[in-house]
């Protein structure tokens, strides 16, 4: 959900709560409508749109992000994606069968070795939503699996743990049922001397989607597993 995230984040750019967004109490309903067509953990109708706030690692309020789906899609990677409108950029969420993705239109780590600056990163947070908790999956979160920092070419890979299934969670005074809770390792292979076969993770994330309703909280992790921005969800509305 810009870099969905830095997801540190891109830009600071204060925005207003859009006139059409409804806070609602829990996941049950949550709609202007008093009721919701998709009840997956992705929810992406055209139309709909969710307001977050996002605090740095003290809690201190920082930004409000507005997104919003325009209900097109785009194909990436022979992947069908929906097209969403991320604060002045955009952003894409996959979802096929119970697999779940959102794919970013720039991103950047900040490592040991400076900073990574990519184009995009691909994030799965839900590889099957039947997934038993410590279940764990694999998968490439940069396109041709290396990126290139100070000469180097540097192999990269990303490693999913669910650790939440079922779970309610309290965001913004909202409360939501039905989340799945992943944990996301973005790992690299930095050069070492000697050499190593040993991926280092340069960054993580906690993710939360509540089912009927979306992504509710991401907490982003630096280098030494500290934490750097946590976006959660005040409001929603779901066409």
């Amino acid at each position: 959900m810009k870099r969905f995230l830095t997801f540190s984040l891109l830009s600071i750019v204060t925005l207003t709560v859009v006139s059409c967004a409804k806070e609602a109490t829990t996941n049950t309903g949550g709609n202007n409508n008093g009721t919701t067509v998709d009840t997956s953990y992705q929810p992406s109708s055209a139309g709909s749109s969710w307001l977050y706030y996002t605090r740095d690692s003290v809690g201190t309020l920082k930004d409000s992000i507005q997104v919003s789906s325009t209900g097109r899609d785009t194909v990436i990677n022979s992947k069908q994606y929906v097209i969403l409108n991320y604060d002045t950029t955009h952003q894409f969420q996959y979802h096929s069968g119970n697999q779940y993705a959102f794919r970013t239109t720039a991103y950047s780590f900040s490592t040991t070795m400076g900073n990574i600056n990519l184009s995009g990163i691909n994030i799965i947070h839900i590889n099957n939503e039947n997934d038993a908790v410590g279940t764990k999956w694999t998968f490439s979160c940069v396109d041709g699996n290396n990126v290139t920092v100070s000469a180097f070419t540097i192999p990269t890979q990303a490693i999913g743990t669910v650790k939440g299934v079922g779970l309610t969670d309290t965001e913004n005074g909202v409360t939501y049922n039905n989340v799945f809770f992943s944990h996301i390792d973005f790992q690299a292979l930095l050069p070492a001397f000697p050499p190593t076969t040993n991926y280092t993770t340069i960054q993580s994330m906690d993710i939360y989607a509540a089912r009927k309703v979306g992504i509710i909280k991401i907490i982003t992790y630096n280098q030494n597993n500290l934490v750097t921005t946590v976006q959660s969800l005040k409001s929603y509305n779901i066409k």
